[in-house]
């Protein structure tokens, strides 16, 4: 009995050595559940930058522009010190006119190198009534545009009252009219007032002659 005993004893120490090769062999022995494997993560490339395209031979290659092109810094200058004083020129009546681009009027260098007595003398030689419609509608324009004065010392009668007193020949009552309102009101001239006095009677505006 004690012999077998031993026997049996010895068998179950060969066992468990055997056995615990065999656990050692195989690895550690998980004590807790697995725990489960992570979701596959997607890799996200990132975008590439568009390339310009290669310029094609014999085309010019524009370049992009560096950034906003403001203004260029104005060159510095030195402000003028102290109070500058200047004179105006006086204006004179007899360059003032009553139509403007708009309504046909003509350049105003139209007396450009002309000598003032023989503008003075062509005013006076235009036809009270023109036989042609389109030579009318001329000289109502020549003598309603304003214009730079001609050159030379101005004579008796003055321009103005010249324009003014064609137009009135002309029945151009309405042009007169629109002519003599743009004078200015400081030049007091005896013929002037007369020239209104007439248009107005003219017109049979007998309140305007009166005023």
């Amino acid at each position: 009995m004690t012999s077998s005993a031993a026997r049996l004893l010895a068998a179950s120490a060969l066992v468990a050595v055997l056995g615990a090769g065999t656990a050692l062999a195989q690895g550690p022995i998980r004590l807790t559940p697995p725990r489960p494997a992570p979701p596959p993560t997607t890799e996200t490339k990132p975008v590439e930058e568009a390339k310009p395209a290669p310029p094609v031979s014999g085309s010019p290659t524009v370049l992009p522009p560096a950034g906003p092109v403001g203004p260029a810094a104005p060159a510095s200058a030195t402000p003028p010190q102290g109070i500058q004083v200047d004179t105006l020129q006086s204006v004179d009546a007899d360059a003032v006119g009553a139509i403007g681009t708009a309504e046909g009027a003509l350049p105003t260098t139209l007396w450009q190198g002309t000598p003032r007595l023989v503008a003075e003398r062509l005013v006076g030689l235009l036809p009270n009534l023109p036989d042609s419609r389109v030579m009318r509608g001329l000289a109502r324009r020549l003598l309603l545009s304003p214009a730079l004065l001609p050159e030379g010392t101005p004579a008796e009668p003055r321009l103005l009252i010249l324009r003014a007193e064609k137009l009135i020949a002309m029945g151009e009552l309405a042009g007169v009219e629109a002519l003599l309102k743009v004078v200015p009101q400081r030049i007091a001239d005896a013929r002037i007032d007369k020239l209104r006095l007439d248009a107005a009677h003219l017109r049979f505006d007998t309140a305007g002659a009166c005023n």
